[in-house]
């Protein structure tokens, strides 16, 4: 008789448990709605795909910071002023912003992050630049 009630209420919890915590997540393209305040840059460089460099740059408070709005505008800001405006849209983690500018971006809490590469060739030597953002919700 113990052992059924023991049963019963550890059944009783964990059911609890698994209900609770299956709280529907927020798509993509309203998680990102909202001021982000670039914290860093990681640019990784390569020549003829051997990894030459790699360089993290820590940015100021306000230095660069990028507003999305509802409806596929936003706002980009340098040291706390309107730099630009830009279009963007989401399809997937398939960030494109302006016309052609694809990233592929993630949100994990209040972080943003976003990554694209840039490719060129020059005397016959391949050229790779990767691109590595980090953001936090300002807001």
């Amino acid at each position: 008789m113990i052992m059924k009630k023991i049963y019963t209420v550890f059944l009783a919890l964990t059911l609890t448990l698994i209900f609770s915590s299956c709280e529907k997540e927020k798509p993509l393209n309203e998680l990102i709605i909202g001021m982000w305040e670039v914290q860093s840059v990681r640019i990784v460089n390569y020549e003829n795909d051997i990894k030459k460099t790699e360089i993290t740059y820590f940015l100021e408070a306000d230095e660069m910071a990028l507003q999305f709005a509802e409806g596929g505008t936003g706002i980009s800001y340098e040291n706390g002023e309107v730099l630009g405006m830009f279009s963007w849209s989401l399809s997937g983690n398939i960030l494109t912003m302006g016309d052609d500018m694809e990233m592929n971006v993630s949100i994990d809490g209040n972080t943003l992050t976003w990554s694209y590469t840039e490719t060129e060739e020059v005397e016959n030597v391949d050229y790779k630049y990767e691109f590595y953002y980090t953001a936090f919700k300002s807001e």
